[in-house]
């Protein structure tokens, strides 16, 4: 079975909100999930009968946000095709993680301005795997760190920092979530993970983004072999 960016789109509602009402949801969001816990919590070791079962009846949505917290809306493995003819929304294959991962350099691009994929990369070089994997290829998180603040501080002495539109900006956010899932894909993953994005950086045709990659000997190649020998 394969699939091609053709067979690929990329739609996701919180890419198109406005960032003030981004934060306001979010909050919301987080406050009733907390209340609901402490809520909870106490009709638990209430007296009354109605209410501890009312607890109980509760539990299980809980537990059911809490697992979805850490898994995808669909899984790779379960795509048919008869789902690629239809054509296939790669976020739903995104971990929470990943998606929330490329919604802050997408979100912080769109507010101050600047090099999407340098604030993307610089998110993703603190990710767990991908300290795993820079060490094992034996690069300096500091050092390649450093050489993103020195890639970002040459764009804004240039004034090359840039506000992008939206359309440029779901654009190229689009770009890099296709391409991390097609490395999901060819990867059998069950979702695609923060890695398939640094690993779509590298099909990314961005002066500073190969400039720095170049630097460090980054390439698809070695970034599979370190991948696999962990």
């Amino acid at each position: 079975m394969k699939i091609s960016e053709n067979n690929l789109f990329f739609s996701e509602t919180r890419f198109n909100l406005p960032a003030f009402s981004r934060s306001v949801l979010r909050i919301i969001s987080y406050a009733f999930y907390i209340f609901l816990i402490i809520a909870t919590v106490l009709v638990l070791f209430s007296d009354v009968k109605q209410l501890r079962w009312m607890g109980i009846f509760i539990i299980p949505f809980l537990l059911y946000k809490a697992i979805r917290q850490f898994r995808s809306r669909k899984s790779i493995r379960t795509i048919k095709d008869e789902d690629i003819a239809k054509g296939i929304n790669v976020c739903d294959f995104f971990s929470p993680k990943s998606l929330e991962l490329l919604e802050r350099a997408f979100y912080k691009t769109k507010i101050i301005g600047g090099n999407f994929y340098l604030n993307l990369l610089d998110i993703l070089i603190q990710e767990n795997k991908t300290k795993l994997v820079l060490d094992k290829m034996g690069i300096s998180r500091q050092e390649l760190s450093l050489k993103i603040d020195e890639a970002v501080d040459y764009l804004e002495a240039g004034q090359k920092k840039d506000i992008l539109s939206q359309k440029d900006l779901i654009g190229k956010a689009e770009f890099l979530a296709k391409k991390a899932f097609l490395q999901a894909f060819d990867n059998q993953r069950i979702q695609v993970e923060p890695f398939d994005l640094f690993l779509a950086l590298v099909f990314v045709q961005d002066k500073e983004i190969n400039r720095i990659f170049y630097l460090f000997s980054i390439d698809l190649k070695s970034l599979r072999k370190a991948n696999y020998i962990l």
